[in-house]
């Protein structure tokens, strides 16, 4: 439940921390279900999936 709580109350400080020191991040987003979106610090996006041994798999550039 307290992990709920964070996520609910997120501003996003640490999702902007890991771009600016140019690390990717990976989020849900409600209009891909199912899916996850990666994010480069250059603003690309890319649609994701991992598969069953843990690859991950580049499904389409957003």
């Amino acid at each position: 439940m307290e992990l709920e709580r964070l996520i609910e109350h997120d501003d996003g400080a640490a999702a902007r921390s890991h771009l600016e020191a140019g690390r990717w991040i990976t989020y849900r987003d409600r209009n891909y279900p199912g899916f996850i979106v990666r994010e480069w610090p250059n603003g690309k996006r890319e649609l994701i999936q991992g598969d069953r041994h843990g690859n991950i798999i580049v499904l389409r550039t957003l």
